[in-house]
């Protein structure tokens, strides 16, 4: 009997592997992209000549990204932001932490041309994957204004800002594989058949 059973299930468990392989991995959830607006149900300190006016949002959540360390302010000249009418400003040590692990974060990370200012990238682990740095602001959306932070088969749990102006900030989500979950259902299915037929044989 045991012979038959393994007979019977090398195949079937090729052909579950087989689908697992070749089914899609869930859809990756699309980028998640903050301008820092009040269309997000932000506010913003407006500072069009110097003379600061208001509050801006400094500790909040979008999204999965939960922001803490700046002020969401709107600053004219220089424009520090890569698209109207804010960024995030960090004075001294901002902080980006994600509910779900991301694989990757891209944004617009500038400074006033008197410092340079960095943000480092870590795993879970508190291990530090990748860094970045600031650059001199040059104009909206110019390509070198931006940076990205990524590393090879290493997910990323937390950012930390030394500094500097942040926008259109950018990350993506680690999915998890569908195929994982298609293999694993498949095989339980199989051992509930094949209980039951053992049973039925008894």
């Amino acid at each position: 009997m045991s012979g038959l059973i393994v007979r019977l299930t090398l195949p079937i468990v090729g052909a579950l592997a087989a689908l697992a392989f070749m089914a899609p991995s869930q859809s990756q959830a699309a980028p998640v992209t903050i301008q820092f607006s009040e269309a997000e149900g932000l506010t913003i300190r407006r500072i069009p000549d110097g003379d600061p006016e208001g509050t801006g949002s400094t500790v909040f959540s979008l999204n999965g990204a939960n922001f803490s360390g700046g002020e969401v302010s709107f600053l004219m000249s220089p424009p520090f932001y890569a698209s109207p009418p804010a960024s995030y400003l960090i004075g001294g040590s901002g902080l980006v932490t994600f509910d779900t692990l991301a694989r990757s974060v891209s944004f617009f990370f500038v400074d006033d041309g008197q410092a340079d200012f960095v943000a480092t990238a870590f795993d879970k682990g508190g291990n530090a994957i990748a860094t970045a740095t600031s650059n001199d602001i040059t104009s909206l959306n110019d390509p070198n204004n931006f940076v990205t932070l990524a590393a090879a088969n290493r997910a990323i749990s937390r950012v930390e800002i030394t500094g500097g102006a942040v926008d259109n900030f950018t990350f993506e989500e680690v999915p998890e594989p569908a195929s994982l979950a298609l293999l694993a259902m498949g095989l339980g299915a199989f051992g509930f058949m094949n209980r039951r037929r053992l049973k039925r044989q008894a």
